[in-house]
């Protein structure tokens, strides 16, 4: 089986600084017609003193490519 889940949790977590974000679940999502995929991610933004916020918050991330075929989405 593939890393790339676990490679973009940790890309996740060192992009927003929180050792606890993830990919929350898939989501399907219809646009013009077309299927594309969303992923849903979960994070606790930084406060200004640099800690993390207790209130998770949330994220949603549009592929440009279909995770089936490899094929880069058209821009519409």
């Amino acid at each position: 089986m593939c890393e790339c889940v676990k490679k973009f949790n940790l890309a996740l977590r060192e992009k927003t600084g929180d050792d606890d974000a993830h990919i929350a679940g898939l989501i399907n999502a219809s646009a013009g017609g077309k299927l594309y995929p969303e992923f849903k991610y979960i994070y606790r933004k930084k406060k200004r003193d640099g800690t993390l916020a207790v209130k998770e918050s949330e994220g949603i991330l549009v592929p440009t490519f279909c995770p089936f075929c490899g094929k880069r989405y058209e821009k519409e």
